[in-house]
């Protein structure tokens, strides 16, 4: 966030978000649409709205590429990315592991 003077003159400040403020919108969304869903109609204290309709909207987290929906904890999951240490990428190996190991225990 930055603060800017809004006249020459002035001693007020305006705070304005930077873009990397800007971009953390849809999590902000996604947080509320989830609290929501916690409560009934009568007691969610916000709503998110189209502006052109004001139709209420249903915000839903999806993948960029394919458009599916990312609450399948089992078709999207997490591994260690290109910045990982040792030790967290021998945690997601040996995570995977079990995953794979698991359902032929049980069989």
């Amino acid at each position: 966030m930055l603060a800017q003077t809004s006249t020459r003159a002035s001693r007020r400040y305006e705070y304005v978000l930077t873009e990397r403020g800007r971009s953390l919108r849809p999590v902000i969304v996604a947080l509320a649409a989830w609290g929501n869903r916690q409560l009934a109609p009568q007691e969610r204290s916000i709503v998110l709205v189209d502006t052109a309709s004001g139709e209420e909207v249903e915000p839903v987290v999806v993948d960029a590429r394919t458009g599916r929906g990312l609450d399948d904890s089992e078709a999207f999951v997490f591994t260690a990315g290109p910045a990982a240490s040792a030790a967290m990428r021998a945690r997601y190996a040996e995570l995977r592991r079990r995953q794979v190991t698991a359902p032929e225990e049980g069989a």
